[in-house]
């Protein structure tokens, strides 16, 4: 059932990652406490606010830019890449740096590049093809649910 749910966009990842993390009921939050960054009109609206507002709120994401977090637009494999790493690990979490060389298409300054490697390094993938990883392409469902799979150790 947890896959069922899993689509290529951002708002439904996150809430997939932050659901199979096990740190949320899926009872949406009703306290107002928590600062909430990411405003879009409609965003309360949507069915995954709640998980949205709460990893803005644990500094998992910071949405797609001008106080915004754009739940419909696709999640590429490098931020997806982020969004584990920060799940798993904690919003303080910085991995090692890169060093270019795990991936032909992801150089060392690449923005996300020692994200990229440590996914790689911890084993939740070897990339996209022989060598590559496609850090600019969109996530797919099922590459999203082998993601989780390996990032939280589900059966």
């Amino acid at each position: 059932m947890l896959f069922n749910s899993i689509v290529g966009t951002s708002s439904h990842v996150v809430s997939t990652i932050y659901d199979s993390a096990g740190r949320v009921d899926l009872v949406p939050l009703t306290t107002t406490h928590e600062p909430i960054t990411l405003t879009i009109l409609g965003m309360l609206l949507h069915k995954a606010a709640a998980w949205i507002k709460q990893l803005a709120a644990e500094s998992i994401t910071g949405g797609c830019g001008g106080g915004n977090y754009c739940p419909d637009i696709d999640v590429t494999r490098a931020q997806m890449a982020i969004f584990l790493l920060k799940s798993e690990h904690g919003s303080g979490y910085m991995p090692p740096p890169a060093t270019g060389t795990k991936f032909t298409d992801v150089s060392s300054d690449y923005w996300a590049a020692s994200w990229i490697e440590q996914l790689a390094n911890e084993g939740i993938t070897s990339g996209c093809a022989v060598g590559q990883y496609c850090p600019d392409s969109p996530v797919t469902r099922a590459q999203m649910a082998v993601f989780l799979v390996r990032m939280f150790n589900l059966p």
